[in-house]
């Protein structure tokens, strides 16, 4: 099934000792702007999960927020009713050009996340100073002229956005319909390095419950550290900051499969808010799939679907981008990468848009085992931007890449150590043997076999089959006992 991949990062998250500042922010009215643009964010997310049930998702609210916020700035009467709606915005377009222009900055200080913008337009096309100008305002954007009549224009376009994603999004753009008037675009990379990372050594092939009930075997990261955790009745929610502490993934786990759906649907701005409020620092024990993929998606129909359905017609007004009053949206591109490891995390976004003519309570550590479908944030947390956000449900959906290394050489391991290489994978794999020792007679025999046909193969070495073939010569005999307790 078609997983959604657009621009993937951003969701609101907050470390626990500025929790309070936040809240009184939030009060005031002095953080508008970044909520307007999470509760996009939550918005945008559950679309696409309704386009996609059982897919996996990976999108940046942000960029496509930002990419929306342009053609806002550039379009004018139910044209601009329409994005200004579904914008979350009640300002002048003004208000919103000061908001949008600061928070670029503010997202600038630092050096894990680069944001990219640019404007084509076709050689020998009027179009306003104003607009232009307006653009450049929005942050750094790349202006250029480019006569897309020539097969080269599609490369130079890809070329930019392969340039800002530093290679993750190869192609920002699939096609070109004829002749566009401009394109506009933005991309967006983040390059996070864990503030606590993982210890390579630790990371083994652990059971991953995928939204359908299945169990399969995945390259699972551990350790135990500091986090901002919170237990509530139905899921769990942890933060996890990268170096610098700017930015932070948020994880909303459920506590099973089964109730990953009701969880789902009530993600929203205000349970984000709860989550981070109530979140306390403490040691948890942490395991975490390691995974990598990427994927892209037309945006057209979906955001027809939330309301933006001049933009794309002979009806759009885009008056303020030229006097000729002959553009309308032909198609919006989304594309994303993500890449959880051991060090940290690696995002790519890329949102183009082309313009045509119109023709528990025990007193222990808790533990944090996203072993099963669960929800992710990558998140600013002072201006609480969602720049990242979605849900792995099926990791065999996903283009597993570098993990496929991992997993190949953990089985390699265990045939090369025999017996031993289960001992070693006995503690992470305690709860599916719990189950498997319940399932002993009729069908439930079967699935047993099935789920140990996923396991490694193992190969018992030569002192181990010798002790067996002594012990089957001797189970008879009145040494029975002794030897299985001196043996074994």
């Amino acid at each position: 099934m078609k997983t959604f991949f657009s621009v993937f990062f951003s969701i609101a998250m907050l470390l626990s000792n500025s929790v309070s500042c936040f809240a009184e922010e939030n009060a005031s009215g002095k953080n508008q702007k970044s909520n307007a643009q999470a509760v996009f964010a939550v918005n945008w997310y559950q679309k696409n999960v309704k386009e996609a049930p059982d897919s996996n998702l990976v999108t940046s609210p942000f960029g496509i927020y930002r990419l929306l916020g342009a053609l806002y700035l550039g379009s004018d009467g139910q044209t601009a009713a329409q994005i200004q709606t579904l914008l979350g915005q009640n300002g002048s377009k003004e208000q919103f050009l000061k908001e949008t222009a600061d928070l670029f900055n503010s997202l600038k200080q630092t050096g894990d996340l680069n944001i990219a913008d640019g404007l084509w337009v076709h050689d020998g096309y009027s179009v306003r100073d104003s607009f232009v100008n307006t653009i450049k305002e929005m942050g750094n954007t790349d202006v250029r002229d480019i006569d897309f009549s020539t097969s080269a224009a599609l490369e130079e376009i890809n070329r930019w956005g392969r340039e800002a994603t530093h290679g993750k999004i190869p192609q920002m753009l699939p096609n070109l319909s004829g002749e566009p008037r401009m394109v506009i675009a933005n991309a967006i990379f983040f390059d996070g390095k864990w503030e606590q990372a993982f210890d390579e050594e630790n990371t083994r092939d652990g059971y991953f419950t995928t939204l359908a009930g299945k169990d399969i075997m995945f390259p699972i990261m551990q350790r135990k550290g500091e986090y901002s955790y919170l237990q509530k009745d139905n899921f769990q929610w942890l933060e996890i900051p990268y170096q610098g502490e700017k930015f932070a993934m948020g994880i909303l786990l459920p506590n099973s499969h089964e109730n990953f759906r009701d969880v789902e649907k009530k993600f929203s701005k205000e349970l984000l808010d709860e989550c981070r409020a109530n979140a306390k620092k403490q040691k948890v024990d942490l395991r975490l799939p390691k995974f990598t993929f990427n994927n892209s998606a037309q945006a057209a129909p979906l955001l027809k679907k939330m309301g933006i359905s001049d933009a794309f017609s002979t009806s759009a007004n885009f008056t303020p981008i030229s006097n000729a009053n002959d553009l309308m949206l032909s198609q919006v591109s989304l594309n994303a990468f993500l890449s959880v490891n051991e060090k940290g995390t690696q995002a790519a976004a890329t949102a183009a848009a082309e313009i045509v003519a119109k023709s528990i309570a025990i007193n222990r550590d808790p533990s944090f085992y996203v072993d099963r479908p669960f929800i992710f944030t990558i998140f600013d947390l002072q201006s609480e931007t969602i720049l990242f956000c979605g849900r792995i449900v099926d990791p065999e959906k996903i283009n597993v890449n570098e993990t496929s290394k991992i997993v190949d050489m953990g089985e390699n391991e265990a045939t090369a150590k025999g017996v031993e290489a289960v001992d070693s994978g006995a503690e992470a794999d305690q709860s599916r043997e719990i189950k498997n020792e319940e399932n002993t007679n009729g069908s439930e025999t079967a699935q047993n076999a099935e789920k140990t046909q996923q396991r490694p193969v193992v190969i018992p070495n030569e002192n181990i089959l010798k002790k067996w073939r002594s012990y089957w010569k001797m189970r008879r005999g009145p040494i029975h006992r002794k030897f299985m307790k001196e043996s074994f």
